[in-house]
C-alpha cells in the first residue's frame, strides 16, 4: 500500500490539446511509449458531494490541498464485476473513453505515464424532474482530448520539444469543476443544489 509521502509525490499535469496537437504528441510517442494491456476504456465516474456542494466549491477554489469521493466503473459492469469508491487527493497543483501510454523497454521515459480523454460529457442525474436529463453533455469541443502526464521526476528532453513545438501548455481541466458550471449555468443560479453530474469519457480518438 502506498505511503502518505508516495500519494504526493507523483505529478499529474493537464492539457487541453486540439486535434492537431493531438496527433503530434502521438507521433513522438511512436517508438517511445505504447498504450497499456487496457487499450481503450469507456470510464464512467459519479461524484458524491454534501447537500451544500461544499467538496466542488472549495476544489473550484484551487485550495493547496483537495479531496474528491467517487464511484467509478469501467466498461459497463455486469453482476459481480467490480466497481471503485475512490477518495481523490491532490496536493499543489458521464462516460469518457481514455487511451493510457505507458514507457515501451529501453524508452527513456522511466516512470511517465500519459493518458489521453476525449469524448468528455456529463449527466444531470437529478435534472429529470426539469429538463431531459437522461441526456449527456459534452464539455470539450469537437476534435479537443485532454491529455494528463503523469511522472514523479522531470519530463524527458524528447516530450518537452514536442509540447514546445506544438505550443500545448499546462491547462486547468476538471470534468467535475466544469461539470457543475455547465450545470449552474444551465439552470441560472451560482449552485445547482441537487445535481451529482455523472462523467463519461474516452480514451484515445481511435476508438471511436
Amino acid at each position: 500500500m502506498a505511503s502518505f509521502t508516495d500519494t504526493f509525490e507523483r505529478k499529474e499535469v493537464k492539457y487541453r490539446l486540439n486535434a492537431k496537437q493531438h496527433r503530434e504528441v502521438l507521433d513522438a510517442l511512436a517508438g517511445r511509449m505504447a498504450a497499456d494491456e487496457y487499450g481503450c476504456t469507456r470510464i464512467t465516474s459519479l461524484y458524491f458531494d454534501t447537500p451544500t456542494r461544499d467538496l466542488i466549491a472549495r476544489s473550484l477554489e484551487k485550495p493547496l490541498y483537495k479531496e474528491k469521493l467517487r464511484l467509478r466503473w469501467y466498461g459497463t459492469p455486469t453482476s459481480g464485476e467490480r466497481v471503485y469508491v475512490e477518495i481523490k487527493k491532490k496536493y499543489d497543483g458521464i462516460v469518457y473513453e481514455r487511451t493510457a501510454y505507458a514507457p515501451v523497454s529501453g524508452a527513456d521515459a522511466e516512470g511517465l505515464r500519459i493518458t489521453f480523454d476525449s469524448g468528455v460529457a456529463y449527466r444531470d442525474v437529478l435534472a429529470g424532474e426539469r429538463e431531459a436529463g437522461s441526456a449527456f453533455h459534452p464539455l470539450l469541443g469537437l476534435g479537443e482530448t485532454i491529455m494528463e502526464v503523469k511522472t514523479a521526476g522531470a519530463y524527458p528532453s524528447w516530450l518537452v520539444e514536442v509540447l514546445g513545438g506544438c505550443q500545448a501548455y499546462p491547462s486547468s481541466f476538471s470534468k467535475y469543476g466544469v461539470a457543475y458550471q455547465e450545470c449552474e449555468r444551465a439552470a441560472g443560479v451560482r449552485f445547482v443544489r441537487n445535481a451529482l453530474p455523472t462523467l463519461t469519457s474516452r480514451k484515445d480518438d481511435r476508438c471511436a
